[in-house]
């Protein structure tokens, strides 16, 4: 059987098979490439070029005019170079290496952007190498170079050191032929699996929340799991759509004070007595704390504190007599945080827009006979109030991590006025004249506020009030309607939570306490409706 000749590949692609073609497509370094492996002279005895053969045979690679007398042998000219046999013997090296996990010539004919060990790939990084192949077992990929393709090899796993996923597509980052390490792999997993569930969570909720009551609406998210409330009981919904289960009930004359707070669930079972569930280990026992005040009112949780309103009834009197409270959830110590001079004063129907801002809390408090608004503070330690700012035309409050955002307008014929003071009731100012407009409830997030407003009417007789969602910069720009049409009984609440907007209103003309139905309805932050909770 006749031996198949190779032909000699060169710089410009052409596969030389004759001296003639070789001196025409000439190129030194793959020549001397071919020159160290040893076939070229195979590929000169296979044609029976014997005499050049015996001559290249016998030369001396290190000696000074070595690549000029191969080019003579050969019938090429030489051109004065700077390659190194060292280098070149090198390249060979890696490249018989490479030839182990492949024989793709495009893989090989690039064995200078070949990584074979992490600190190869730091070389080639360092050189700015816009695309590099992967040959070993492992490699861990630096998120700060940008503008990168990394093709493996032979499977390699690709360290990726982040507790999210990571947005390649933006860093310009591109992998083809790895695997991912564990641990990111299992958040590609999730993210996957999460979006696979996300069209079945629509269906479920809507086939199996008509099976519990209707005032059942949307409380929480925690690892996956929605949480569902009816006015006497608490539902857990699996996000896969495969259960949903019932996971206390309470006193129905509690109303729906829920509330879901880094892996814990907070409920008040009845007036004097509320439960604290565990989320993320159900066999954790749940715990009940006692409350010592005849009436608490649910508002907040943070951390392993309750905040909340006590009403105290003097039954000798009959004089009202409420106050401010922390509750620790661990230990039950009470501490009173805000008794008013005034008796009769009615926290629980005076205060509101209650936030916690580390161990500060701020509230809008209306104090008989109603015509002032103070907004204030109250510091770990202190039972005064700090009266930050007072003024009869306050409408809407809302806290963030340094400021203090509110609404200033006398009426619907007067102009809106977004203030600012800071956390200690210092530097005021006026953020932005917002025309006029009825800002009655606010949300700021991302540099946007975003507003419920209600739209006035003449009609008395109509039974509901309609509502429109409006978003604009805080600093400067373009006002825009993201939803028009809202109908409701009553508006109770409006919040963001990641990249949602969730909007609670009634479906009864009732208040927020004796409402016989919810709908808690879930929107994109450009005003895309979502879901419903209802």
């Amino acid at each position: 059987m006749a031996k198949v000749k190779f032909p000699l590949k060169m710089a410009d692609e052409a596969q030389v098979r004759n001296l003639e073609e070789l001196r025409e497509h000439f190129d030194l370094a793959s020549v001397l490439g071919y020159y160290d492996s040893g076939r070229l002279v195979e590929w000169l005895t296979d044609r029976y070029y014997e005499d050049e053969a015996e001559k290249i045979s016998v030369l001396d690679s290190s000696a000074p005019d070595f690549k000029k007398c191969l080019c003579d042998i050969l019938g090429a000219a030489y051109v004065a170079d700077d390659l190194d046999m060292a280098d070149i013997a090198g390249k060979n090296e890696r490249r018989e290496r490479l030839k182990q996990f492949t024989a793709d010539d495009k893989i090989l004919a690039a064995v200078d952007r070949v990584a074979f060990s992490q600190e190869e790939l730091a070389d080639l990084l360092d050189e700015n190498v816009k695309e590099i192949y992967l040959c070993g077992e492992s490699f861990s990929i630096p998120l700060k170079r940008e503008q990168i393709t990394y093709i493996g090899v032979n499977k390699p796993i690709v360290n990726i050191s982040a507790a999210t996923i990571v947005d390649f597509e933006s860093k310009g980052i591109v992998f083809k032929d790895i695997e991912f390490c564990e641990s990111y792999a299992k958040l590609l997993t999730d993210k996957a699996q999460a979006e696979a569930n996300e069209a079945r969570v629509d269906k479920f909720l809507a086939d199996e929340a008509k099976k519990i009551a209707r005032s059942a609406c949307f409380v929480g998210e925690y690892d996956g799991k929605f949480y569902v409330a009816p006015n006497d009981t608490v539902y857990r919904v699996n996000k896969d759509g495969t259960e949903m289960i019932e996971i206390l009930k309470c006193s129905e004359d509690t109303g729906n004070r829920v509330q879901v707070d880094s892996g814990w669930l907070y409920t008040q079972i009845n007036r004097k007595k509320m439960k604290r569930i565990c989320l993320y280990d159900m066999h954790e026992p749940s715990m009940e704390l006692t409350l010592k005040d005849e009436r608490t009112y649910h508002y907040s949780v943070k951390g392993n504190w309750y905040y909340g309103i006590a009403e105290n009834l003097d039954k000798k009197t009959y004089r009202q007599n409420d106050k401010l409270v922390k509750i620790n959830l661990k230990t039950g110590e009470h501490l009173d945080l805000f008794k008013p001079n005034i008796r009769d004063d009615y926290l629980h129907d005076n205060i509101s827009e209650l936030s916690i801002v580390g161990d500060s809390l701020f509230f809008l408090h209306c104090p008989p006979p109603h015509s002032t608004r103070n907004i204030c503070k109250v510091s770990a330690g202190k039972l005064e109030r700090q009266i930050l700012f007072s003024g009869e035309d306050i409408k809407s409050v809302f806290v963030t991590e340094d400021t203090i955002y509110f609404i200033r307008c006398r009426d619907f014929h007067s102009n809106s006025i977004l203030m600012s003071v800071d956390l200690n009731g210092q530097n005021l100012k006026e953020v932005k004249n917002l025309g006029k407009s009825s800002y009655y409830n606010i949300w700021l997030h991302d540099g946007y506020l975003y507003n419920m407003e209600r739209e006035p009417s003449d009609d008395d007789d109509i039974e509901y009030a309609k509502f429109k969602m409006s978003r604009e910069p805080i600093n400067g720009g373009e006002r825009k309607f993201i939803i028009d049409d809202i109908r409701s009984y009553w508006l109770i609440s409006l919040c963001i939570v990641g990249d949602s907007l969730f909007v609670k209103t009634t479906n009864e003309s009732e208040s927020d306490e004796d409402a016989d139905s919810y709908t808690i309805t879930q929107y994109s932050l450009d005003g895309k409706k979502i879901r419903s909770y209802s």
